[in-house]
């Protein structure tokens, strides 16, 4: 399992530790945040792991704005086709979109993410299209907005789903 935009690693470790994966990686754009989080868990790994290049999930909460904002258009579908390249087949996509109107006040932080966001043409409502029928994701299932004690984190999350191997289909159509 990967998980990007891991800041300091909390939701990581929890994740590890409640429901155990075979393994779990956590990304981020911030150097300093990812220093936080290697310090946070020194005490629960005994070795560092070599990046698996497949994944059954992908977690992806509160990151496309920002990808969006440093990256632009192309950036975004990049981040997109990358995950869905590196799920394994019947792995899951786990996004958490954020709404375009959440931009606009980040944009006013450089100069650059001004004119990133002024040139922004792939709008949050474009990405469900766009991951199924552009990148190849066979579905998606909208899991609603989670509460929040914080009221800009109740965002819908969506799952989408790579197709599973054809002899998994198979099996699960005649009920092996």
């Amino acid at each position: 399992m990967v998980l990007i935009g891991c800041n300091v690693g909390f939701l990581t470790l929890s994740i590890a530790r409640d429901y155990g994966p075979r393994r779990i990686l956590g990304i981020d754009i911030d150097d300093h945040l990812v220093g936080v989080a290697r310090k946070n868990i020194r005490h629960y790994c005994d070795h560092e792991t070599e990046v698996e290049e497949e994944f059954d999930v992908i977690l992806a909460l509160s990151i496309t704005k920002w990808i969006h904002l440093n990256f632009g258009d192309d950036g975004l579908r990049r981040f997109f086709r990358r995950a869905f390249n590196q799920l394994l087949p019947g792995g899951r996509f786990i996004l958490e979109p954020q709404p375009f109107a959440s931009y606009r006040k980040r944009a006013k932080m450089t100069e650059k993410l001004k004119a990133t966001y002024a040139a922004i043409e792939f709008k949050p409502e474009d990405f469900e299209m766009y991951l199924i029928e552009e990148v190849g994701f066979e579905s998606v299932e909208h899991l609603g907005a989670p509460c929040a004690k914080s009221k800009g984190f109740e965002r819908p999350i969506d799952v989408y789903l790579k197709k599973p191997p054809r002899f998994l289909e198979r099996a699960v159509k005649n009920g092996d």
